[in-house]
């Protein structure tokens, strides 16, 4: 028996094309036995096996298909040779033309576009004006959204997610629960993993790796064989290190490196009577004009931010406090540049800003 018929009578004419309405001849998981669903050129658009249906105003023609247990709904279109399949939905004012293929549990909709030979699957959704195209392909729980880009011959996947007016193409891969957002592009043969951010206009290019809980933000410019990891954060400048370089970190995160094997930066703290001050986490430990303050425990590890130690940045970046000091440090006592700010084992407090 026939899942559903064409009704000859309810017809359109979309780029020259006779569509006809389709009517249900039976139940199935997304309509009921004579309910009007949406357009097709002909059978061969939609096939009478499984539960797959198209409803509402969507439109299905030229030589897509919608197979299996797909539904496709909404005012979506599905044209030239794409095909939507497995439990896979497409809804809302969302396009799939070209050779595009949408499958597994895959949902595309909200004026989204996949074309060309780009593939949509497992769990990943695709929504709110994204575009897929080229060789892409968006799998895992993966998300595109918001004007996002996805194309070439690039890869999203696991549970990352890609959007606002971020682009990822050529050979590029963001997976794991990485965020790209704003306008960062990332590109070339770059990879973009684990928990690690890239927003702003911050871009990722050639063989660069951005992993762990690594930020790239600003207008940063992460390229060549650069690596980045740990909690590092980077926010302006160009980084091409393979490895932790501390002046490059500082250079692309605070603006400054040290001069004369010194540098000057401040910290937030509450002032107790002139030239005397309390530490904001530890109102014990205080700081005095001329002195040199150091600790006798810190952490060691350069890729840890929030470990013991003295902590140091730029003037603006403290909020917690009512008086910034300057603080002189020496290169020799910077144990390393973690989310916009110094660790160090010893500085000499300059004074009240």
């Amino acid at each position: 028996m026939k899942k559903y018929q064409l009704l000859k009578d309810l017809k359109i004419i979309i780029n020259g094309k006779t569509l006809y309405k389709i009517r249900a001849l039976r139940d199935g998981r997304n309509f009921k036995e004579g309910e009007i669903g949406g357009f097709v050129e002909s059978e061969s658009n939609l096939s009478q096996d499984g539960n797959c249906w198209i409803g509402e105003n969507a439109m299905v023609f030229d030589n897509a298909v919608v197979l299996e247990n797909a539904f496709v709904h909404g005012n979506a279109k599905i044209y030239d040779n794409a095909k939507i399949l497995g439990n896979s939905k497409v809804y809302g004012n969302a396009k799939v033309f070209n050779n595009a293929k949408i499958f597994n549990n895959a949902v595309v909709y909200n004026y989204a576009v996949v074309n060309d030979y780009a593939k949509v699957y497992g769990y990943a959704i695709v929504f709110n004006n994204a575009w897929i195209h080229g060789n892409a392909e968006i799998f895992g729980d993966s998300n595109v959204y918001h004007n996002a880009w996805v194309y070439d011959n690039a890869k999203v996947f696991d549970s990352a997610w890609v959007y606002d007016n971020a682009k990822v193409f050529d050979n590029a891969k963001v997976y794991g629960r990485a965020r790209i957002n704003g306008k960062a592009k990332i590109y070339d043969n770059a990879e973009v993993f684990d928990s690690a951010d890239v927003f702003d206009s911050a871009q990722v290019f050639n063989n660069a790796k951005i992993y762990d809980d690594a930020a790239i933000l600003g207008t940063a410019e992460i390229r060549d064989n650069a690596r980045v990891f740990g909690e590092t954060t980077l926010s302006r400048g160009i980084y091409t290190s393979s490895d932790f370089d501390l002046k490059e970190i500082m250079e692309c995160s605070l603006g400054v490196v040290p001069v004369n094997s010194e540098i000057i930066l401040y910290k937030k703290v509450y002032k107790i009577s002139d030239g005397v001050y309390s530490s904001c986490y530890d109102r014990s430990f205080t700081y005095k004009d001329g002195e040199i303050v150091e600790v006798d425990e810190y952490e060691e590890n350069p890729l840890i931010s929030c470990g013991k130690g003295l902590h140091v940045s730029t003037y603006n970046y403290w909020d917690k406090g009512d008086t910034t000091i300057a603080c002189l440090i020496k290169e020799e006592d910077i144990i390393t540049c973690q989310r916009g700010k110094l660790r160090v084992k010893r500085l000499k407090v300059l004074g009240e800003c």
